[in-house]
């Protein structure tokens, strides 16, 4: 019997050094692969909408391949000839760029509130996302290159005046416009960032730390290398912070709700720090993630018209300045 009890005790620290393993090793591990698909593979939202649900008729379904062929939807509005006051249009359009698990349906509102304006807009679904193809969204790193083909098309657009051409995204769409912009300052003229990420690296260890629990340390690493093996790049390439320096001397607007939930108010700060002029910093009391315009419609329309009115509208740069 006693040979048997230190049998027994014997095996205790194998037991706890297996259990540590199956805690802090093999269960992260396993968390860390569902967040990173999670991620990764959004779920596709319906798009139960049209412009003509919100009073435009002048529109038309546009389908452009991405350099890696998948093919991307959405709708093409062209500049209105007046706006609803009767002045008349100057060409002046808007790609307008989703966030994460969105469709081009979710910047549907906004794009009308500025289509009275006399904007322009060219909403796509992000690949991974509604009625686009893929089933893998790199959080920004291919979509920079779908993006500039987004704008290849605006610039090829006869309605579209090139000289007047901005961005407007959202969280995921955000960094995507931020990157596209610092890559093509010669072609976007204005660039609006809503609820937008510092860094990819930030946004994972955000996410991860939220679903993490006790194993968070041991978590976020795994996120990120779970991340890198699923969208073939490091997290790290993908950082706004480092590019948005190049932006200037195009207008940037940043607006980011107080009470936002999945990407802190103090990313938007820090990517205003790193900019250069012209820039310009909202935070929209209360907000949430995203949806901005609906937390405070006054403030938002206020903002973004003035924005858009000094940066794109009335005195465009010139290429090369």
């Amino acid at each position: 019997m006693r040979r048997v009890l230190r049998w027994l005790l014997a095996l205790v620290p194998i037991l706890l050094i297996a259990a540590l393993i199956v805690i802090f090793g093999i269960l992260p591990y396993g968390v860390a692969r569902s967040i990173a698909h999670t991620l990764t593979h959004p779920a596709r939202a319906p798009i139960t909408r049209t412009p003509t649900d919100v009073g435009i008729t002048e529109w038309t379904t546009v389908r452009l391949d991405a350099p890696d062929g998948i093919q991307l939807v959405g709708w093409f509005i062209p500049p209105p000839l007046t706006t609803a006051n009767g002045t008349p249009s100057d060409g002046t359009a808007l790609l307008y760029l989703h966030g994460f698990g969105g469709n081009r349906q979710s910047m549907l509102f906004q794009a009308a509130v500025l289509y009275r304006q006399g904007y322009g807009a060219l909403l796509i679904d992000q690949r991974a996302h509604g009625e686009s193809g893929g089933e893998l969204s790199t959080l920004g790193y291919l979509e920079m290159g779908d993006a500039s083909i987004m704008i290849d098309f605006l610039l090829n657009e006869p309605s579209v005046n090139p000289k007047k051409i901005g961005i407007l995204g959202e969280s995921m769409g955000a960094v995507v416009a931020l990157l596209s912009a610092s890559h093509r300052a010669n072609d976007v003229r204005a660039v609006i960032a809503q609820s937008p990420y510092a860094s990819v690296e930030g946004a994972i260890d955000q996410a991860t730390r939220r679903n993490a629990g006790i194993v968070a340390l041991t978590l976020v690493p795994l996120a990120r290398m779970a991340i890198q093996t699923e969208i073939g790049v490091d997290p790290a390439a993908i950082n706004p912070l480092e590019q948005i320096y190049w932006i200037s001397p195009r207008g940037l607007l940043l607006m980011h709700g107080d009470l936002d939930p999945v990407v802190a108010p103090i990313n938007s700060q820090q990517l205003y720090d790193a900019a250069r002029t012209p820039r310009e910093l909202v935070f929209f009391a209360n907000g949430g993630h995203g949806g901005l315009i609906e937390d405070d419609p006054a403030l938002w329309a206020r903002r973004v018209t003035a924005f858009l009115a000094r940066y794109l509208r009335d005195d465009p740069i010139e290429d090369g300045a």
